[in-house]
């Protein structure tokens, strides 16, 4: 028994992405009588990809009425994942047995249709743990390297993005917002030209600063980033 409304929220739009969105969910509200609103948001001029992405995220929280619902769902547009996905993070964040979760992710993979074993684990900006990037460094690495024992748990982590469940309070009764800060100088970063370290970084600091919640990963639920080596980042 589960009610969703669905908030677009977009700004630069240079392919008809949200044209594209925006007809499909039309489509969703008139057969499931579900609730979609949609805005689009004006930039600044000279405002950095993570800023504007901070601003999109903040703009969804101030334009929702969040203190009506329970949870967020948060599923950036390049993401693909199946219904059952997110059954799983709402059983996770409801178990009694974690302590405190306020926020459940799950793994984020490059899209990939033959073998689960033959996926990649891909969001390594804003995956973090114990500081450093989740599991490794390289986003194209083979988890079957990994050995497939280690993704049947729900592991603490620093930080997770691109997909994820996350308790309303933390935004109405905290204040927690999106933002950006400088990123630390790596030579070894796979994105050297972003200046800005992720806005969902930021937003999971703030959540371990002002909030008693902790946040949490299911290696065993699981999400497709598009696949940039078959489609382009000019796609992206």
């Amino acid at each position: 028994n589960i009610q969703f409304s669905i908030s677009v929220i977009y700004g630069d739009d240079e392919d008809g992405t949200s044209n594209i969105l925006l007809n499909k969910l039309s489509s969703i509200e008139e057969r499931y009588g579900t609730k979609i609103t949609s805005n689009i948001i004006t930039f600044p001029k000279r405002l950095d990809g993570i800023q504007k992405l901070a601003t999109l995220r903040n703009a969804f929280l101030y334009i929702n009425d969040l203190k009506d619902y329970d949870y967020v769902l948060n599923i950036d547009t390049d993401i693909m994942f199946d219904n059952h996905t997110i059954i799983k993070l709402i059983k996770d964040i409801q178990n009694p047995k974690l302590d405190n979760p306020g926020i459940v992710a799950p793994m984020v993979f490059i899209e990939d249709y033959y073998s689960y074993m033959n996926s990649y684990f891909y969001d390594t900006m804003a995956y973090k743990i114990k500081d450093k990037n989740f599991l490794h460094t390289t986003p194209y690495i083979p988890i079957k390297l990994f050995g497939a024992d280690r993704f049947k748990q729900v592991i603490s982590v620093d930080s997770v993005g691109s997909f994820y469940l996350a308790k309303s309070s933390i935004f109405v009764k905290y204040g927690v917002t999106y933002g950006t800060y400088l990123r630390k100088l790596d030579q070894n970063s796979l994105h050297p030209q972003r200046k800005y370290e992720s806005e969902q970084v930021y937003m999971c600091e703030q959540i371990k600063q002002k909030t008693p919640y902790n946040i949490y990963v299911d290696l065993n639920a699981k999400c497709y980033h598009i696949n940039l080596q078959k489609y382009g980042m000019t796609w992206h």
